[in-house]
């Protein structure tokens, strides 16, 4: 009799604009499947996680004008749009995520997704300073 895979369902900041969040997010599926088991990253997407213009922004406060932040932004727009495409095609590429998108707490109490195992990563996920409050949804 052929044993089944565990499955477990990653419920982490996974589609935030930050390196940190994307890496971990794809190291804890690798250990996860080190040891045998499959996991899928529960898509859950809240309104504040949403894929933003961050790589596009340059901060206001590192210039001491308008027009120099604007040329800043200007010559450096092919790059950013670079970076942006490249963190993105990761993301579709090395992050095995889940057909069913969730965007609040209720659409995950309503449509429970299946695993085997649930697993919330990230050391984020139980901090109360970002974004100011904690997500339930990551309990």
């Amino acid at each position: 009799m052929e044993k089944k895979l565990t499955s477990v369902g990653i419920i982490t900041m996974h589609k935030s604009d930050n390196y940190g969040a994307v890496l971990q997010s794809y190291a804890l599926v690798k250990a996860i499947e080190k040891v045998g088991a499959k996991a899928e990253i529960i898509n859950y997407i809240p309104e504040r996680f949403k894929t933003s213009v961050q790589f596009f922004y340059v901060h206001p406060r590192r210039y001491n004008s308008t027009l120099k932040k604007y040329i800043i932004m200007a010559a450096s727009l092919p790059i950013r749009a670079l970076i942006y495409y490249r963190y993105n095609t990761f993301l579709k590429e090395y992050l095995p995520v889940g057909k069913n998108v969730y965007y609040s707490e209720e659409d995950l109490e309503t449509k429970i997704p299946k695993y085997d195992v649930y697993m919330s990563g990230s050391d984020q996920v139980w901090n109360p300073e970002f974004e100011g409050r904690i997500d339930s949804a990551f309990f």
